[in-house]
């Protein structure tokens, strides 16, 4: 259902306006719900990688926000930047707890393009996969920001929002991440170049 569906059937309030009534009434949560069901799952799915990983994820994040939703305080963020919060820690914790699971699309493994070396497309075959063996290498936080900015497309006050962090410290933080990602990319590419 698009945005647009989405006003029409769960009415045009506005965010403040739907937290006054889904403080009041909780069945007034399900309009939260059906606001932001698409955009968490597809958030959760980019995470974990399983689509049924990501429907049971998905629905563990609204229950916990509905069971604290009564807690919860605005400050002067979105309100999907609380339910994103709560999402990242769902996946987390899901992560944690099962590590054979796929775990995002940067772990997705490309075939071994050798026999098409000539070719321009195994050619960009081999540097997607080069940046992708980099970010593996980047630590959790720090794949976790690459995720967030280049797969999910989100600004540098979307990501702070949703990290609890001031956009300055997102943006030096994000600055230190290319640097690291170009060094690895760098190492790599002397490496292969040796072999």
């Amino acid at each position: 259902m698009t945005g647009e569906h989405q006003d029409r059937a769960y009415g045009n309030r506005s965010e403040t306006d739907l937290v006054a009534a889904a403080r009041l009434d909780a069945s007034a949560f399900s309009e939260v719900y059906h606001r932001n069901v698409q955009r968490i799952y597809a958030y959760v799915y980019r995470r974990v990688g399983s689509p049924t990983a990501a429907e049971d994820l998905t629905s563990r994040t609204f229950l916990q926000a509905f069971a604290g939703f009564g807690a919860y305080v605005d400050r002067g963020v979105p309100l999907t930047a609380w339910l994103y919060r709560i999402a990242h820690n769902v996946c987390a914790n899901w992560l944690r707890d099962e590590p054979d699971e796929p775990v995002s699309l940067t772990t997705v493994d490309l075939p071994d393009p050798v026999a098409w070396e000539e070719d321009a497309f195994a050619a960009q075959v081999v540097a997607v996969q080069r940046v992708r063996d980099a970010i593996r290498r980047l630590s959790d936080e720090r794949r976790s920001l690459v995720q967030l900015k280049f797969y999910d497309g989100l600004t540098n006050a979307e990501i702070a929002a949703r990290l609890n962090r001031t956009e300055s410290a997102i943006k030096s933080l994000m600055h230190r991440t290319m640097v690291e990602l170009r060094r690895l990319l760098d190492v790599g590419m002397q490496v292969g170049e040796g072999a």
